[in-house]
Order: structure tokens, then C-alpha cells, then sequence
């Protein structure tokens, strides 16, 4: 059913649409046999579960966009939603974000500077490195055997007790401890909290880092102000070719390594105190030129600032008639989107659906009729052609029919006759309606 419905929508770009009703007809016998089949699959859902289904079931089978088709199909192959299940899953996902939370803060008191000597080792370590790039290949396994394998085998060979501050001297022969593989922590205990709290937090911090960042792709990359985002598209777009000869150019003549570790160094100065102090004395003169530079853009954005005409097209609808062999006459007429060929529906297999009344047609989905009234196509030949039907047809140039040929059928009368109606149609405006 969903893909006789996508084919349908994908068909509304050359022929109009059937009436609202019928669209909601097929749609309810869609969601009845959706829901089936979900209880026919999946009788161990719990009855919130079942009523949740129910629920993403409806809302996306209304308000569902086409981006959301292919991860529909990923997660089909996935189990669906259950609280219970997610209650679970939550559950076991805070008992094991301990190390990466410790990693988070550490990689931010990094940042802000709040322990300096810390700061300043890796500031150094990351300059050792600009200068000896060979130094990436080894530093992962460095690490690895530093923060990881190391501390492991001291817990296993703890050292001997001493009064000073920390003994760095393993104890030797066997091992005196189990190891110490790292474990969930248990439901609700202090750390267990902690780590509720630091997701809570977390959540914030992205979400004011997503909203800062669609509020600045917001202004140039949207076209939400057109003008401007045509002038950054030519300038983008104009870039590409510059920069691919100049970067095998630039590349020999730039000392990367001073370059990034003054990058390195900069960046880390300016998230200090200090720094921070720094950018706020000179964040006046910023906005100042930022206002300058945005009064320039908007003058040559006004060069961009043209209106153009809506996209038309022209949809097509089909007046069919079949003939009654027991009265002796054509039937009353039915307006569909498909000629009706005979090769494809023989035997009358599949029947013709649509509409009784030519008012009764609507235009696509988000398009709206420009002409008042339905025109006949006066050219039967070439829209014969275009539909690959004129080897089966006989032509009615007065009235325009297009009728059966008796031959291919083998009956004494033409059973289907059908002619052309065009109207135009244009692009609807979202934006006003």
C-alpha cells in the first residue's frame, strides 16, 4: 500500500490528483492494516508500548516528510520503542559514562585553564608534536600504555605503604590483588547521580551549542535572507577551482609547523583568563566592524535581489468512458489520471479509479491551479504518442475521442474511449498560506 501511494505522488507530476476524500479513504485502510499487522508481529508489547506504536504509527503515517523514508527502513531492522526496554537501556548506558565524563572534564579544565602546569605540559607536548609530526604514529600507543596499562598493573602489584605523599615502586613477585576491570556502577548509588547530573547538564550545553550554530548558518546559509545567501553560494562556489591550484602552491610555501603551533598557542591564550579579558576589551571594536561588514554585504547582496516567475506546469486528467454493450451506449464519464492503455489493463483486470465530476480534480500537493478551467487538448496524435498507445487506437478528430481498436480487442465495439484535458498549474507559496 505505501508503495502504491509513493508511486501516486511520484504520477502527480504529470497527471492531477484524485479528491481529498478518496486519498483519506485509502489512508484509514492503510493505518487499519498497518496496525494489524504490528499485533500480528509483535504480541509481546507491553499495552503503552502498544499504545505508543499506535500513536508514531498515526502522527508519521500524517506529518512524515520524504527525508524520513530512509531512516524508517534503518530502523525496521532495529527492535521498535519500548519504555520498558529504554528504561533499561538508560539505565545501563549512566552506570557506564563515568570514564567518559572524566575525560570531559578533564579535556575542559584543559581548556579554561584551571589547572595551569597541566595546561602548559600539553601545550609543549602538542608543540614537540607540530614540530615532529612522526610523533602522531606513537602518541596513541603511548597514551594507551600510560593512562590505561600502567595504572592496571599497579593496582594488581600495589606498592609497599610509605609515609611521603605516593610511592611510584610496584610491588615485585606475584600479583597481590585481583584486577581491576572496570564495572558498572550500581542503580542510584552517589556515582550513578553524578553521572544523572552531568547528562542533564550535557544536554544543555549541546543544545545551546546547536542553537548557536544554526543561529549563525541561519544568516548567510538558509536563504532565509535570499540575496545574501545567493551572494555567499557565488562566492563558494567561485572558490572551488581558485583554491584547488593554489593549495599544492601554498602548501610548499607555508611553514605548517610554525603555523599550527602558533594556531595551537593563540587559541589556548585567548580561552585563558586572560585572554578572556582581552577579547572582552576588544569586543566593542568587533561588533563595530562586524556591523560595518554586514552594511557591505547587504549593499552587494542587493545586486541578487531579483524576483523571478513561479514554476508552472501542466497537469493532464483523462475523460474515460466505457461502453455498455447492453444498452447499446458509452457509460457515464470517469476523470482519472491514467489513459486507461489497453495493453496494460486487458481483460479488464484492474479497473479504472477517479473521479465523476471534472471540479472534483485537485492539483498536486502543493500546487495550485493558474488557470480558471480545464482546456481540451485538441492534438490527440501527439499525446497518443507521448503515452505510446497509437498502435492500439483509432482518432475521432471532431470530438477528440480516442477509442479502442477494434482489432487488438477483438470485440465488435471500441470498449474504451477517452480524450485530453490540460490545465495549468503553479508552485504554491508555503510562506502565505
Amino acid at each position: 500500500m505505501d508503495a502504491h501511494r509513493n508511486k501516486t505522488l511520484a504520477h502527480m507530476w504529470r497527471f492531477a490528483s484524485l479528491p481529498v476524500v478518496e486519498q483519506e479513504n485509502r489512508q484509514c485502510r492503510m493505518d487499519s492494516s498497518t496496525s494489524h499487522n504490528e499485533r500480528a508481529q509483535s504480541p509481546s508489547l507491553s499495552l503503552p508500548d502498544r499504545l505508543f506504536a499506535r500513536f508514531m504509527a498515526r502522527s508519521l503515517s500524517v506529518s512524515a516528510k520524504e527525508q524520513l523514508d530512509l531512516r524508517l527502513r534503518r530502523q525496521s531492522e532495529r527492535p521498535p520503542f519500548s519504555v520498558h526496554v529504554m528504561d533499561q537501556n538508560f539505565r545501563l548506558m549512566m552506570s557506564r559514562m563515568t570514564i567518559l565524563y572524566d575525560i570531559y572534564y578533564a579535556i575542559k579544565e584543559f581548556l579554561i585553564w584551571k589547572r595551569p602546569e597541566v595546561t602548559l605540559s600539553v601545550l609543549l607536548l602538542y608543540t614537540h608534536i607540530c614540530m615532529n609530526p612522526q610523533l602522531l604514529v606513537v602518541l596513541p600507543l603511548a597514551l594507551f600504555i600510560i593512562g590505561v596499562m600502567v595504572p592496571a598493573y599497579a593496582k594488581r602489584h600495589p606498592p609497599e605503604p610509605v609515609n611521603i605523599g605516593s610511592n611510584p615502586i610496584p610491588a615485585k613477585g606475584p600479583p597481590l590483588r585481583e584486577a581491576a576491570v572496570p564495572k558498572p556502577v550500581p542503580d542510584f548509588s552517589r556515582e550513578f547521580l553524578f553521572n544523572l547530573v552531568d547528562t542533564q547538564n550535557l544536554m544543555q550545553d549541546y543544545t545551546v551549542a546547536y542553537d548557536f550554530i544554526v543561529e549563525v548558518l541561519t544568516t548567510f546559509a538558509f536563504f532565509v535572507d535570499e540575496p545574501r545567501s545567493s551572494l555567499i553560494f557565488m562566492i563558494l562556489t567561485g572558490s572551488i577551482i581558485p583554491l584547488y591550484i593554489l593549495t599544492p602552491i601554498v602548501y610548499s610555501i607555508v611553514p605548517w609547523r610554525i603555523t599550527f603551533v602558533v594556531l595551537g598557542w593563540t587559541a589556548l591564550t585567548l580561552s585563558s583568563p586572560v585572554g578572556l579579558v582581552l577579547m572582552d576589551t576588544i569586543d566593542f571594536d568587533y561588533v563595530k566592524w562586524a556591523k560595518q561588514l554586514d552594511a557591505k554585504l547587504n549593499l552587494i547582496a542587493q545586486e541578487f535581489d531579483f524576483e523571478s516567475d513561479k514554476e508552472e506546469r501542466e497537469v493532464e486528467v483523462f475523460e474515460l468512458q466505457e461502453f455498455d454493450y447492453a444498452n447499446n451506449q458509452w457509460g457515464p464519464s470517469l476523470f482519472t489520471p491514467d489513459p486507461y492503455r489497453i495493453t496494460t489493463f486487458s481483460l479488464s483486470i484492474v479497473r479504472p479509479k477517479g473521479v465523476r465530476e471534472l471540479e472534483d480534480v485537485l492539483p498536486p500537493v502543493e500546487w495550485e491551479f493558474k488557470s480558471p478551467e480545464w482546456h481540451l487538448d485538441y492534438f490527440p496524435l501527439d499525446w497518443i504518442k507521448t503515452h505510446k498507445i497509437d498502435n492500439v487506437t483509432d482518432v475521432d478528430q471532431e470530438f477528440k475521442w480516442v477509442y479502442d481498436d477494434d482489432k487488438s480487442t477483438g470485440k465488435r465495439h471500441p470498449q474504451w474511449r477517452r480524450r485530453r484535458y490540460v490545465r495549468t498549474c503553479v508552485r504554491m507559496d508555503i510562506t502565505k498560506s
